[in-house]
């Protein structure tokens, strides 16, 4: 993404977010609220200010806060400042203030429908305004549930907790989605114009994030909404990508690719999500060894995309010098680190490895040791591997640069790839007694019966 993506998309969130506030309703006086405090009826804020609202005031304070907080986030990206950070927090605050107010305003008014014996919920409130209520109660909550622990406790000062669980359940509820059931609840006829950003939130939430944490991973819950969606938009390309990615995260990188080739192939409209297919492509065929495959992909990132050109470089180059071709790998090395970018204002981390590694690689006279390897390895390609393929190309590929190493013993380096070559060794013998579907499998049984984090020192 580029500034002047950045300065548009800016300018269209900043003219959305002031539609949306004249359209709001007015607040309030400090001498009416004061008096809301006193006399029940006259009520002007919270749960009492929204029920006064017109449906167009609802659905107006519902989408400033939507392009309130995407302005929030292109505006930390773009400044990359703290003063920025700082100013853009509060706005942030101000976001999940209202989404939280509108979240009270929905359960008080389906508690009374269901006091009437109405319903489960208030049939007065329109499925669009419902479902944009579940999309921002369930993402703020994710957001700070992962947010670091130095942050969340500056994030705790205002008041502010993510609970994990009542985000998730939060999304679900805009498709009516249960743990019993294979099928929703609510039907294409009656959802909300959200509904599918929070089934993809879902899908990005146990699909993508899962590499991060275990703690409210559901990969059935995930199948069911790809299966779903799949028989709605059979050329869907997100449900497409969400098939691939589930498949690779269950061990089964060839059907993945399957997928991901599918996505690539019924749009050409955006190319950046055919990006996104490359990358995943990418590292289902370092999953595979099949590093010539994994080659074509990095080339072309590297030839059109833009979000990480050291990456997409150095991933073309480990690949060549897997396959012999050092010459060129040479050249895309020296370029690696001058190929670094900052977003807001740091450095990616993945960069500054890639950058590290290709100045060790011309320290060491152009040599690394597993270099593609290891490379996969960030990317969980070794997690992904079939089982055949670690016992029968990795294992062998380990213990040939183990001899290799012993023999290059007192060079440079030599104590740093010795543990590198050691430790790629314990994770292919690892999964080699423990495959991802069993890990993960283990992992969400130990959370269940003794808590969240109960697995980290076994993992």
């Amino acid at each position: 993404m580029c500034e002047q993506d950045l300065l548009a998309a800016i300018n269209h969130t900043r003219r959305g977010n002031t539609i949306a506030n004249q359209h709001r309703k007015p607040a309030t006086s400090l001498t009416s609220r004061l008096a809301g405090y006193v006399v029940g009826s006259l009520n002007t804020t919270g749960v009492g200010f929204v029920r006064k609202m017109t449906t167009v005031e609802r659905h107006a304070e519902l989408v400033y806060a939507e392009s309130l907080f995407e302005k929030a986030l292109l505006g930390i990206i773009y400044s990359g400042d703290w003063l920025a950070f700082i100013k853009e927090a509060l706005n942030m605050r101000t976001t999940i203030s209202i989404y939280r107010l509108l979240g009270r305003f929905l359960d008080t008014v389906d508690s009374e429908a269901t006091a009437r014996g109405a319903g489960p919920i208030d049939s007065s409130i329109d499925v669009h305004f419902r479902s944009g209520v579940y999309l921002g109660v369930g993402v703020s909550n994710l957001i700070l549930s992962l947010m670091p622990s130095g942050l969340l406790t500056i994030v705790e000062l205002f008041g502010y907790k993510g609970d994990r669980s009542a985000g998730l359940a939060a999304l679900a509820k805009a498709g009516g989605w249960t743990s019993e059931s294979d099928e929703p609840a609510v039907g294409a006829g009656e959802e909300g114009v959200r509904r599918s950003i929070c089934d993809m939130t879902l899908l990005i939430f146990h699909l993508v994030l899962s590499s991060f944490t275990f703690d409210g991973v559901d990969l059935s819950m995930a199948q069911k909404i790809l299966t779903w969606n799949l028989k709605r938009y059979p050329s869907g390309v997100f449900f497409l990508f969400g098939a691939g990615r589930l498949s690779l995260v269950r061990g089964q990188p060839r059907r993945a690719i399957e997928y991901y080739t599918q996505a690539t192939a019924v749009q050409n409209q955006y190319r950046n999500l055919h990006f996104i297919s490359s990358w995943e492509i990418a590292i289902a065929n370092l999953a595979l060894w099949d590093i010539r495959a994994s080659l074509v992909c990095w080339r072309d990132l590297q030839a059109e995309a833009t979000w990480s050109k050291a990456t997409y470089t150095y991933g073309t180059a480990v690949c060549l010098l897997e396959l012999g071709s050092g010459a060129e790998a040479e050249e895309l090395m020296i370029r690696v680190p001058e190929l670094r970018k900052r977003i807001a204002g740091k450095s990616i981390p993945l960069e500054k490895f890639v950058a590290r590694k290709a100045r060790k690689f011309r320290a060491q006279g152009n040599w690394l040791v597993l270099p593609a390897l290891e490379f996969g390895y960030f990317f969980r390609s070794i997690a992904y591997s079939p089982r055949e393929v670690v016992v029968g190309r990795l294992l062998p590929e380990v213990e040939r640069a183990l001899k290799e190493v012993k023999e290059r013993e007192g060079e440079g380096g030599y104590w740093d790839d010795l543990c590198l070559v050691y430790f790629l060794l314990g994770v292919c013998l690892r999964y080699i007694a423990y495959p991802v579907c069993l890990h993960i499998f283990l992992s969400l049984v130990t959370i269940i019966l003794v808590g969240p984090g109960c697995d980290r020192g076994w993992r």
